[in-house]
């Protein structure tokens, strides 16, 4: 009999020994199989990383069309856009805001050339200015920019409000475009200086037609 009871309990300890290593193996199993999905709400997507590929961009500059080599990047933040890659770099910075910046090697003579774009929320001051319909918004250096049309980046609707610092060669020109999709926005501002409207002007125009969401 108490042969009997220890080989009832060799073989419980047994099956406990089996039912454990079973369930760390579903345990393992299950961690490797975890997948993070990719939300259709940019702002939920802060960990996904943005990426290119190989485009051409048409630019008219004084009647004359011009093909050039671009990237088509795609950003985290939910839109593409066709860029100038050799006239511009972009970064992205963890608050959600992509940098198209053009390579100044004078920067104490020439002001900055970029595009900016984020997607606020609902509950960001120029974005509550933006749905009250107010005809000047307070930009985030805190200058005010004027509603000057309603316009067409790429297929979308955008208001666009605009800050112009003066008439000198020098003097900033800056643009605000803000786009509503749904429930979610986007601000596209645009600097560049006076004497370079012509060119990095169209430049930009070119680039912000071929936004997408």
């Amino acid at each position: 009999m108490e042969e009997q009871d220890k080989t009832d309990a060799e073989k419980e300890g047994k099956n406990a020994s089996d039912d454990k290593e079973n369930k760390e193996a579903t345990s393992s199993n299950e961690t490797d199989e975890t997948v993070t999905d990719v939300s259709d709400n940019p702002q939920d997507n802060d960990m996904a990383e943005g990426y290119e590929e190989a485009a051409t961009l048409s630019i008219e500059i004084e009647g004359t069309t011009e093909e050039i080599t671009a990237s088509l990047y795609h950003s985290p933040l939910g839109y593409k856009m066709i860029y100038d890659n050799e006239r511009f770099s972009i970064t992205s910075d963890k608050n959600g805001l992509d940098n198209y910046i053009a390579e100044n090697l004078e920067p104490e003579k020439y002001p900055d050339v970029y595009i900016k774009i984020s997607s606020p929320n609902s509950s960001d001051p120029i974005i509550t200015e933006f749905e009250e319909g107010k005809d000047s918004i307070i930009t985030t250096s805190g200058d005010i920019a004027n509603f000057v049309e309603e316009v067409k980046i790429g297929s979308n609707n955008a208001k666009h409000y605009k800050l112009k610092t003066g008439e000198e060669w020098n003097s900033i020109i800056r643009n605000f475009y803000i786009i509503k999709a749904d429930e979610n926005y986007y601000v596209i501002e645009t600097q560049y200086f006076l004497e370079a409207a012509e060119g990095f002007g169209a430049r930009i125009w070119a680039m912000l037609n071929t936004f997408e969401m």
